[in-house]
């Protein structure tokens, strides 16, 4: 974990409290991109609360979310809410506070909405525009696309990850935790093709053009244009293909369970949404594969 700064206004216990909390969010394989986050959240909390841990009581958590978060939409309140819920459980089993600072009566609830997967038409818009881009670029858009990986599961892959030949990459996901993912043939004949381009030692699979490994604005950037170049009003974002995979893989009749693995997801729920299946669906998978009616 990077060495982050906790506020020096805040009371010196509390930033002994938050300074542990987002220990354990390190040691438990939380990104530094989230960990900031939190930290953010919880600074603004306390510096509110304007109390030692130990002395806050619900109504403070109650204001500080109506205050701050009460306007906002939904999904910005709860996402603040779960912070903060996380935080004082935290607190709790290690004996920062006897309280439950925070109310389950306190949530929104958030309508569900589907992620936008790309429809097989504009799949095919992409491929011939694709056509366009260097041959980096391609195998970076056939990458995300046949395997479903997470964009930085792919900026954080080495050449020595990767088997060309059985078609398969072990990245790291969420968590720390290592899979394997499959890749179509068109993917793996761009890999070579890309490879025998490169005239460099650097590890990383997918690099710049100034010999570094590709950062994420970059990557970001090159599948906009592509979104762009393909005439599409919506920008689109390399997890647009994350979806796509599996929509893809459940229209071809594969399980749930099957896909959810391969995108290395905790349960199966996750994959639901991902792969855009109405509820009642989810049911009937379910009932097939625990035996039921």
């Amino acid at each position: 974990m990077t060495n982050l700064q906790i506020s020096k206004t805040l009371d010196p216990m509390n930033r002994e409290v938050i300074e542990d909390y987002l220990l354990d969010l390190n040691e438990k394989g939380k990104s530094s991109k989230t960990i900031e986050t939190y930290k953010k959240v919880l600074e603004k909390l306390l510096l509110f609360c304007d109390k030692p841990v130990k002395d806050v009581i619900p109504k403070d958590v109650f204001e500080f979310l109506h205050m701050n978060y009460g306007e906002k939409k939904a999904t910005t309140y709860c996402r603040n809410y779960w912070i903060i819920k996380s935080f004082t459980t935290f607190c709790q089993v290690e004996g920062y506070t006897d309280r439950v600072l925070i109310k389950k009566r306190w949530r929104y609830k958030v309508p569900e909405s589907l992620p936008k997967s790309l429809t097989k038409n504009e799949q095919a818009q992409l491929k011939i525009k694709a056509e366009e881009l260097s041959v980096r670029d391609r195998a970076i858009k056939e990458l995300l696309k046949s395997s479903g990986c997470r964009r930085k599961e792919l900026l954080n892959l080495n050449i020595e990850d990767v088997d060309l030949e059985d078609r398969v990459a072990n990245v790291i996901g969420k968590g720390n935790k290592p899979r394997e993912v499959e890749f179509s043939e068109e993917c793996s004949f761009l890999l070579k093709k890309y490879l025998k381009t490169r005239q460099d030692d650097n590890p990383a699979l997918f690099i710049s053009r100034l010999g570094r490994r590709l950062s994420e604005s970059r990557l970001y950037k090159i599948i906009k244009q592509l979104g762009e170049s393909a005439g599409f009003k919506d920008r689109i974002t390399p997890h647009i293909f994350r979806h796509t995979y599996a929509t893809n893989e459940y229209s071809k009749g594969n399980q749930l369970s099957k896909i959810g693995r391969k995108m290395g997801h905790a349960n199966l729920r996750a994959t639901t949404i991902y792969a855009h299946i109405p509820t009642d669906e989810l049911s009937s998978d379910y009932n097939k594969k625990m035996g039921g009616i």
